[in-house]
């Protein structure tokens, strides 16, 4: 009777993991489906930005959506083109992004007389050419990203060993006597490692590694950095009567340099610990000074913000939760879970909870922040009550780009789903063909319904579009396809590099160095999509489980 009851027990609970291994692939296969049909929705969102910037802008720097014309206003060397390549190669666009290339070949000059920002520049300009060489393997690309460094490097030339925050294009003339952003002075090194990495020449990664010890040398309280430093001495600048002066941050005047304290460490292939450990000190400085919880609602500001959050600070989020679709794991996202999600054999591991919760509650905030909105989309800046101080939504990325990565790690759809709330929400306020123009602008008043600005970011297709795009994809959504790249803070693709010696003739000291030319990533082609614009033979993403550390799964 014993053996009876247990092989009744036995047959029963097989029949019940067979119904729910089969209930399990058909949720994975409706899901697939699904994805494929937001990420077509998605990539003719960029054929409609791009398709018009082609029309009215071809070959200047941005398009005004609602005059149909252009403008040149980072300097006139095409900034859309350059920002976008990347995310051509990526939604297999190859007749736009080879169109593209023929131009860059032949059209663009760096002999401007101009006086450039030197950090739009490098993250825009030198970011999208080595970004869409890393995928493509094109030479031309990464003459012309060596030329544009050969300029950039010359904005280093100066007493304080920072970058100068403008440069003339054309005379190397250095300019702006005032204080330097955090976020200025550093956030070059990813693209300079990347460039002496693919031409073998030390001189770049040199000058914005010195940059890099300068700021790193003289911590404020709390191992955060001051969001201004002293354009004559690099040093940090207390000044009450300058802006930031003397104040720590997360937004504007400081995000980017943060973020690349984990990236370089992980361009390094997890081998300059320095960066890792002062990115694991500085998020256990953003607790003590920067996050706030007020409603029930995590935010996080500056000290000289105190009561507003910026929807820039929204790169940093992520999460931390227990359950994903059909498999068991912990959230993280964004930048701080981006870090717990890395942190195994370091430091960072014994606060990885810490930041996963943190990071869950921050992206709540930010994705709250587009549906509290009449429209859909977030403001710019908003109270610790979301209401709002800057009304504008400027067409920002960072907060799908959190969800990218969220999702990325737990592939738990509700961060899908989230991103696809904004999509639809760019894709109802924000397209200029609505107002009898082209492409897309940002929106003035997110509360209201009204007209649009009449200029369309770089970024827009560099970032925004890119991040939705590639939460829907099924390859780019796994851990594994970050194990050998690295997104920009512009969101553009490059290589690890491993170990660097910046300071001498450039040795790879990583085993794992890619080589100079890269093979083209797998991606679907025009002729893979149906009328539709659905790519055709999705495949079922099983998720094999990943290596953990205390728990919460490791890009490893």
């Amino acid at each position: 009777m014993t053996l009876l009851i247990a092989a009744l027990i036995f047959v029963w609970d097989l029949n019940i993991t067979v119904e729910s291994a089969a209930t399990c692939h058909e949720t994975q296969s409706n899901s697939v489906h699904l994805n494929q049909q937001r990420k077509g929705a998605v990539r003719r969102a960029m054929q409609t930005a791009w398709g018009a910037y082609k029309q009215h802008a071809w070959g200047k720097d941005e398009l005004q959506p609602l005059s149909r014309s252009a403008n040149e206003a980072w300097g006139g060397f095409a900034i859309t083109m350059l920002d976008a390549m990347d995310t051509l190669w990526l939604m297999g666009m190859h007749t736009e992004f080879n169109e593209a290339v023929a131009w860059i070949e032949h059209g663009l000059d760096w002999n401007k007389d101009h006086d450039a920002s030197v950090f739009e520049t490098t993250i825009r300009a030198l970011g999208g050419l080595l970004g869409a060489y890393s995928l493509s393997g094109e030479q031309s690309l990464l003459k012309k990203a060596a030329d544009l460094g050969d300029i950039l490097i010359a904005a280093y030339d100066n007493p304080s060993q920072l970058p100068s925050p403008m440069i003339n294009l054309a005379t190397r003339r250095l300019s702006w006597p005032g204080p330097i952003r955090l976020s200025e002075a550093g956030s070059g090194s990813l693209e300079m490692r990347a460039l002496s990495s693919a031409t073998n020449n030390s001189k770049y990664c040199a000058k914005a590694d010195a940059a890099m010890s300068k700021i790193m040398a003289h911590p404020h309280r709390n191992d955060l950095y001051v969001d201004v430093l002293d354009a004559t001495s690099g040093l940090p600048s207390y000044d009450p009567e300058a802006p930031g002066g003397g104040h720590v941050g997360i937004g504007a005047f400081s995000d980017s340099y943060y973020e690349y304290l984990l990236k370089l460490w992980l361009q390094s292939n997890k081998t300059d610990m320095k960066y890792r450990e002062a990115w694991d000190k500085a998020t256990t400085g953003f607790h003590k000074e920067l996050i706030r919880v007020q409603d029930g609602k995590t935010f996080i500001s500056g000290t000289a913000t105190q009561g507003k959050m910026e929807h820039l600070s929204c790169f940093l989020p992520g999460a931390g939760a227990f359950f994903c679709g059909c498999s068991p794991r912990l959230l993280c996202a964004g930048a701080l879970a981006l870090g717990a999600a890395t942190s195994a054999d370091t430091q960072g591991a014994r606060n990885a909870r810490r930041d996963m919760e943190t990071a869950r509650a921050l992206l709540d905030t930010c994705t709250e922040m587009y549906r509290s909105t009449a429209t859909g989309l977030a403001a710019e800046v908003v109270t610790h009550s979301l209401a709002i101080i800057d009304s504008a939504y400027y067409l920002r990325p960072e907060t799908v780009e959190s969800l990218y990565w969220m999702y990325t790690i737990t592939a738990e759809q509700q961060y899908q789903d989230r991103a696809w709330e904004i999509f639809q929400a760019i894709e109802r306020n924000c397209r200029a063909d609505k107002h009898n123009g082209a492409g897309y602008g940002a929106y003035p008043n997110v509360a209201t319904p009204g007209p649009l600005i009449d200029r369309m970011e770089s970024y827009f297709l560099a970032e925004t579009l890119k991040y939705l795009y590639l939460i829907f994809d099924e390859d780019a959504t796994k851990m594994e396809w970050h194990r050998d790249k690295l997104l920009t803070t512009e969101a553009h693709v490059i290589r690890v590099t491993g170990e660097l010696d910046c300071q001498s003739t450039l040795q790879a000291k990583a085993s794992s160095l890619q080589e100079p030319t890269v093979p083209a990533m797998p991606t679907a082609t025009p002729d893979e999509y149906s009328n539709d614009g659905v790519p055709v033979g999705a495949r079922i993403d099983t998720r094999p489980q990943v290596v953990t550390s205390y728990g919460i799964p490791q890009i490893t």
